[in-house]
């Protein structure tokens, strides 16, 4: 693009265009075509975006909507997946504010009768998890990682509910490969310090007891990708932390649930099969405790 002298060109015209988030005036027909514009500038432009994304950002802050904050998403993860480790500078700090924002909306009351609203959080919601697996996925994990103490343990715990108790299995599938991938980074000799608590604490519950709830149906299709999904990420701790959690399950969890010595060895034995093997138990041994 430099090449043939187009970039001062798209950075004026972008200039302009972002004119139209000020405009009250069909707001969401306005907004709707600059964020068309904005991901062909992530397209067609390098670095020169970047100067954009606060004032971007900025904007969008300003009396969000779920479908709005949804919408721009794709643009986050677009920006990501191109830049990777160069724009985690400007992804770390709009990362706070952003995801702030989105737990703001979510969690405004809405009518009980208000299907359209209600639709638009589930997607804003999906879109949240989609967003948080386009970082790790991508190698930016230092964006969660700087984040102060407090929104760090908040934005994990989220991917934790969001693993146990939305209904959604999709979401639940997304949410235990973001957990996956964290245990990957996070977990071995060299790992972030005291997340492998963290792992103990929250991430192996979320495997174990997800899959007994009632609503966890394992007749279903895509419930069962998300059981798959929880079977990796409890390989993956295996691998991470070896014969240390084979210990913990078998001395100290499994008996806090009273689960009988019988199946407690069933699946220690099952836990170091081959991952198709280990997923295969998991399904009949989950729907053997539910019956």
């Amino acid at each position: 693009m430099k090449q043939c002298g187009c970039v001062d060109a798209f950075t004026e015209a972008l200039k302009i265009f972002l004119q139209g988030f000020k405009c009250p005036v069909q707001r969401q027909l306005i907004r709707s075509g600059v964020r068309q514009y904005l991901h062909r500038m992530v397209v067609c432009l390098e670095e020169e975006i970047f100067p954009f994304i606060p004032v971007i950002l900025e904007n969008l802050l300003q009396q969000p909507d779920a479908k709005e904050l949804h919408d721009f998403i794709p643009l986050m993860t677009q920006l990501i997946m191109k830049f990777k480790k160069t724009i985690s500078p400007f992804l770390r700090e709009m990362f706070c504010p952003f995801v702030q924002t989105i737990y703001r909306v979510l969690s405004i009351p809405q009518d009980e009768y208000d299907q359209v609203t209600a639709n638009e959080k589930r997607l804003l919601q999906k879109s949240y998890f989609q967003f948080l697996a386009c970082i790790v996925s991508n190698n930016v994990h230092e964006v969660i990682q700087d984040q102060e103490a407090a929104n760090f343990h908040q934005v994990l715990m989220t991917i934790v509910e969001g693993a146990c108790n939305n209904p959604d299995p999709q979401i639940q599938k997304i949410c235990f490969g973001i957990l996956k991938r964290l245990i990957e980074v996070w977990c071995g000799e060299n790992g972030l310090v005291g997340f492998e608590e963290f792992v103990y604490q929250s991430v192996v519950p979320a495997c174990i007891l997800t899959p007994m709830k009632p609503a966890f149906d394992l007749n279903d299709a895509q419930t069962v990708i998300a059981l798959g999904e929880s079977a990796q990420c409890l390989k993956c701790i295996l691998d991470k932390r070896g014969d240390e959690v084979i210990n913990y399950l078998q001395n100290e969890y499994f008996p806090k649930l009273q689960l009988s010595p019988d199946l407690t060895q069933q699946f220690c034995q099952a836990y170091v099969m081959d991952i198709k093997s280990f997923k295969h138990f998991l399904k009949t041994f989950f729907s053997s405790l539910k019956s």
